[in-house]
C-alpha cells in the first residue's frame, strides 16, 4: 500500500495511544452504561466541583508513550456527556468552571504542550452529541454552529493539530451540514 501524505497518519504510524480520559473518569463508570439510557449527563453534572485533577501530569503520559514507541496520541477534548476539557466560551459546562487550577487550566494546552515537546503527532478526539446541554438538536444551524465554534477554539488556539477523530455516537438523528464543516475545517488547518 502506498502513503502519499500526513492522512494516512494511522496506517503510517501504527503504534499510538488513544486517551479517553474527562469529567466521567471521576465516577470510573464505563460509558456504555450512558449509552443504555440509565444515566443521563445531569449524572455527570454532579462532578463537576471534584474536578481537580491535581496528580495530571501529560509529561508522564507522553514520556511513557514515547519510550514504548508510540507515534501519536488521541485525546478525548469532549465526549457525548458534553465535558469541555478547555476553556471553551461556548459553555459554561468546561474546565473553567471547575476548581482545578481555580477555573483557570487548560487539559487540552497541557496535552498539546507535551505531545510537542516529546516529538508525539496530535489527535483531539471531539465527540458532537451533547446530551443534555443548552444546545440541542431540535435546531440543526444552532448545533451545527455550536460544533463549528467549539472546533474552530481547538484548530485556532493550539497550534497544529495533525487529525481530528469524529465520534457521532448520540447524535445519530442530526443531519450534519458536512460540506460547511469540512470548509471550515480545512479553512482552518488545511
Amino acid at each position: 500500500m502506498k502513503f502519499n501524505d500526513e492522512r494516512d497518519i494511522f496506517f503510517k504510524r501504527r503504534f499510538g495511544m488513544f486517551v479517553h480520559w474527562g469529567l466521567y473518569s471521576i465516577p470510573a463508570w464505563h460509558e456504555q452504561i450512558i449509552w443504555r439510557g440509565r444515566f443521563k449527563r445531569s449524572e455527570y453534572e454532579k462532578y463537576i466541583d471534584q474536578f481537580n485533577p491535581t496528580k495530571f501530569d501529560p509529561d508522564e503520559w507522553i514520556d511513557i508513550a514515547k519510550e514504548a514507541g508510540m507515534e501519536y496520541i488521541c485525546f478525548t477534548t469532549k465526549h457525548h456527556d458534553g465535558f469541555a476539557n478547555w476553556p471553551s466560551k461556548y459553555t459554561k459546562y468546561s474546565v473553567t468552571n471547575t476548581p482545578w487550577k481555580n477555573g483557570k487550566g487548560d487539559v487540552v494546552r497541557e496535552f498539546v504542550n507535551a505531545c510537542r515537546k516529546y516529538g508525539i503527532k496530535i489527535g483531539l478526539y471531539y465527540s458532537p452529541a451533547q446530551w443534555g446541554n443548552e444546545i440541542s438538536f431540535e435546531n440543526e444551524k444552532e448545533y451545527d454552529d455550536y460544533f463549528i465554534n467549539q472546533i474552530t477554539e481547538l484548530l485556532t488556539n493550539y497550534g497544529k493539530i495533525d487529525y481530528l477523530w469524529f465520534d457521532g455516537c448520540g447524535s445519530e438523528n442530526h443531519n450534519y451540514d458536512k460540506d460547511r464543516i469540512i470548509a471550515t475545517i480545512r479553512g482552518l488547518q488545511p
